[in-house]
């Protein structure tokens, strides 16, 4: 963009908030976009109101992310507006996620460890297996324990997954010469990025009509339709959520396109050796 020079009005091209020098007039001056940064709607929520400011968040990230992240302040904020962010959208989806579980929970067969089966005395378990294979047969949901568990621990798993991807891609900014600000922005990026989980949230308003109309949650179908919807929701919010990072990561950053890709593309890589390859060395290790 261009702008004209406080002293002699010669016209000047900037790209990011640092100190300029005129070329005509060779005047010295800085330029702070930070300043003029409205901030994102929820760090005006004071303002527009708490859900209001929630919901514009979130359709900002998903279909105006240049507008939202270029309005995001990187400096001189609080984090915890973008963390709070994160974490209602973390509770959320552990919500959508049990609501998706309940088929699997009418399908998956009771379950009690077999150690503690061993310690009972021979006519207990015997009662103890004949009232599980009657449980089985029964339309009851089973195991909802383990689901309950499951949903509650997801939110800090999820966060603290997050944590390390954005580490990993603030590492990946240093490497191609793109962290022009902070980690704070890098972090800002990611948990504003939360929003993309309203996929799966939108995925269980198609889900909940459908299995009503087809019999319920306990019906046969049910549980092959919550693995289509999750499966397709997730694929698409890998695709999406790629662009708003690299989007995110460019206008957080004041950097290039090519540097903020390059920097997710090194934690894939970084994530693929840290995962994936020791795995594919595990089974491919003879014997």
């Amino acid at each position: 963009m261009e702008i004209r020079c406080p002293f002699c009005r010669a016209a000047i091209p900037v790209e990011r908030s640092e100190q300029y020098a005129c070329p005509a007039c060779r005047a010295i001056f800085r330029v702070d976009f930070e300043a003029a940064r409205a901030g994102t709607p929820w760090e005006r929520r004071a303002d527009l109101g708490l859900w209001a400011a929630f919901w514009r968040t979130t359709a900002g990230v998903l279909f105006r992310p240049v507008a939202l992240f270029g309005s995001m302040r990187k400096r001189d904020a609080e984090i915890g507006a973008p963390l709070a962010f994160l974490i209602l959208w973390l509770i959320l989806r552990a919500i959508a996620h049990g609501v998706f579980s309940v088929p699997e929970m009418y399908a998956t067969p009771p379950r009690i460890p077999a150690e503690l089966l061993r310690l009972l005395p021979p006519e207990a378990r015997e009662r103890v297996q004949e009232a599980l294979m009657e449980a089985e047969a029964s339309e009851v949901p089973r195991n909802s324990a383990y689901f309950a568990i499951g949903a509650a621990c997801s939110p800090v798993v999820e966060a603290i997954a997050i944590f390390i991807a954005s580490v990993a891609a603030h590492l990946g900014l240093l490497v191609t010469g793109g962290a022009r600000n902070g980690y704070d922005a890098t972090l800002r990026v990611f948990c504003y990025s939360a929003a993309l989980n309203a996929l799966l949230l939108a995925g269980l308003a198609l889900f909940l009509p459908a299995v009503a109309a087809g019999g319920g949650f306990h019906a046969p179908a049910a549980l092959a339709l919550s693995r289509g919807v999750q499966a397709f929701a997730h694929l698409l919010s890998f695709g999406w959520g790629l662009s708003v990072l690299v989007i995110g990561l460019r206008e957080a950053h004041e950097t290039t396109t090519g540097q903020a890709l390059g920097a997710l593309l090194g934690f894939v890589l970084l994530l693929f050796c840290c995962c994936a390859l020791p795995l594919l060395l595990l089974f491919s290790t003879p014997g």
